[in-house]
């Protein structure tokens, strides 16, 4: 039976500029003879009763209107199926997910979280540190201070604070130099793919358009197993699903994020991933 799927986007990356994954992925499923469309989210003309489900794909502007981004998606997923589901995307919008996975066992970047100022404080053994809002994606906001230069991590939580969210504090690990950030998709609880980024010399961001650069990597038997302990602490896992990770300095693999509501998924150079996500869609519609 033909499928209808709605890939929701934002303005950026509609239907007439698609972000090239979202045009692939588009294609894997109009090529089963099945319809797919890429769909701006704010949309508020589609009627989704005429969908058989809508994933949530290069939704990149969703940190700057999450209000309204949350409203949208409880609107669509009362009318067909979302993936990932509401309430796996409404609770990964913040990162204090981090600190209920670090109570479950799984070891994380070490992190703190504040409202005000006031409380604000940098533990002694930290050497660097990273800001960013509990709320935020792609490097948005994100600063690197030294842990001793508390009026510019003063400045830089306040005028986060100021915005209406809260700080994040996060020790800055080295390995991100050299090991890199290392992010695996995960579809259907299946490792698909793993890529590792790095800075630019002399940045801290691994973003590419911060200057990062990407590379394909396998994973080694230390990332697995700290993957399959992850999967076994997570209440229900989600159809699709990144983990960006780092080292410390005793090596132990820690977590730094957890995205489950629009991560690359790196589809143009995971076929794996690519033909698994398409599968499991339409398996589960």
């Amino acid at each position: 039976m033909k499928k209808r799927i709605a890939i929701l986007a934002s303005r950026d990356y509609g239907p007439l500029t698609p972000y090239p994954d979202d045009a692939l992925l588009c294609e894997s499923f109009n090529s089963l003879g099945h319809e797919a469309k890429i769909i701006c989210w704010d949309d508020e003309d589609i009627n989704y009763t005429k969908f058989d489900c809508a994933i949530v794909r290069a939704c990149w502007d969703y940190d700057r209107r999450l209000p309204e981004f949350l409203k949208r998606l409880s609107h669509i997923s009362r009318y067909t199926v979302l993936f990932n589901p509401y309430q796996i995307i409404r609770e990964n919008t913040d990162k204090r997910y981090l600190l209920e996975l670090e109570k479950s066992g799984v070891p994380i970047v070490p992190s703190l979280f504040f409202d005000d100022i006031e409380k604000l404080y940098v533990p002694a053994e930290w050497h660097k540190l990273v800001v960013k809002p509990a709320v935020s994606a792609s490097g948005k906001d994100t600063s690197l201070h030294l842990a001793m230069d508390i009026n510019s991590i003063h400045a830089a939580a306040a005028e986060i604070i100021n915005q209406g969210k809260s700080v994040l504090l996060q020790e800055y690990l080295p390995s991100v130099e050299k090991y890199g950030e290392r992010s695996s998709v995960i579809i259907a609880g299946r490792i698909t793919f793993t890529m590792k980024k790095t800075p630019k010399s002399g940045g801290f961001l691994v973003h590419i358009h911060h200057g990062g650069s990407y590379t394909k990597v396998d994973i080694a038997e230390d990332e697995e197993r700290f993957l399959e302990l992850l999967l076994s602490k997570i209440s229900i896992v989600p159809l699709y699903m990144r983990v960006d990770y780092l080292r410390r300095s005793d090596n132990t693999i820690c977590l730094l994020e957890l995205e489950q509501i629009e991560p690359n998924l790196y589809l143009r150079q995971n076929e794996e991933g690519l033909k698994l996500l398409t599968q499991e869609i339409l398996k589960r519609i």
